[in-house]
């Protein structure tokens, strides 16, 4: 059993399908029904696998992700795998998440968190979670990082909110790894990964100019996705449980700790404390067993 985020296009949608042809049941987990329902239709038509189900989430609201969590319990017994897929890089509008976050990093890392710990229970004795992060994490470390409460601001600008992609991947891809010592009492294995710079439709916001662009000069969707499926189903990377591997399936968790211990704020010791103020009123960390 398989939940793949944002998975009604792009990668995620394509990741489907490979799991569906696989036999493996799917959980479609998306924003819009309607997309979704259609990929879904997709997905069984040419897999001939009916174990493809549609889910509404949305990663910017808690209550959404709650109410997901709870409706995914009431249906399924366990999870095998959880595929973070969904995100954004580009906003058309200046607005703030259900929760008051900078909607690019309440996405791509706090609502995603919240997911992952809210599914935990839920996972198989031997689960993979697999967050798609971004190469760009090795840019994320700028002067005007955003920390603490100033989190919940918006940026201005194309390059702005360009550097803030970068940074919530960093954190994401941080996170990764601090979640992986958490569970090293468990079999649950978790990665982060690039999946190439491909043109998927998380540059779907960027002006129109600069979209043509990004078709021209960036990889195919589906080129995007062997590191997700190899970081999903490889039997031979669970001791590698936390690490950062490229699109070449090429592991550069040290390149990737290399840079991290650069930061001016020690990330390894914040991102943790900071995700239990963001997230804690919603999940109790203290009670999960797996984590302790």
């Amino acid at each position: 059993m398989a939940i793949v985020t944002g998975s009604n296009t792009g990668l995620g949608r394509f990741t489907a399908q490979v799991l569906a042809d696989n036999r493996c049941q799917v959980v479609l987990a998306c924003r819009s029904p309607e997309k979704a329902e259609e990929a879904a239709n997709d997905i069984r038509k040419k897999s001939g696998n009916q174990a493809v189900t549609v889910m509404v989430l949305d990663l910017s609201s808690f209550d959404s992700i709650k109410k997901f969590v709870q409706t995914f319990n009431s249906k399924f017994k366990k999870l095998d795998y959880l595929i973070n897929n969904a995100g954004f890089a580009h906003l058309p509008q200046q607005t703030l998440t259900a929760e008051g976050f900078n909607p690019i990093i309440g996405v791509n890392f706090i609502g995603t968190a919240l997911l992952t710990c809210l599914l935990l229970d839920t996972m198989a004795p031997d689960g993979r979670i697999v967050n798609v992060s971004s190469r760009s994490a090795l840019s994320g470390i700028n002067a005007s990082m955003k920390w603490g409460d100033d989190i919940k601001a918006v940026d201005d600008g194309d390059l702005a909110q360009l550097a803030t992609y970068s940074f919530s991947k960093l954190l994401l891809s941080v996170w990764t790894q601090i979640l992986a010592d958490k569970l090293k009492k468990t079999e649950i294995c978790t990665y982060s990964l690039h999946p190439g710079t491909v043109a998927t439709d998380i540059w779907r916001d960027l002006p129109e100019f600069l979209q043509w662009g990004v078709q021209k000069i960036l990889a195919r969707t589906d080129q995007g996705i062997a590191p997700i499926l190899y970081c999903t189903l490889d039997p031979l990377i669970k001791k590698q449980s936390g690490h950062f591997f490229d699109s070449n399936c090429a592991d550069i968790n040290t390149e990737f700790s290399t840079y991290v211990a650069t930061s001016p704020i020690d990330l390894m010791a914040n991102v943790w404390p900071e995700t239990i103020k963001w997230i804690g009123n919603h999940f109790d960390f203290e009670s999960c067993g797996k984590l302790h």
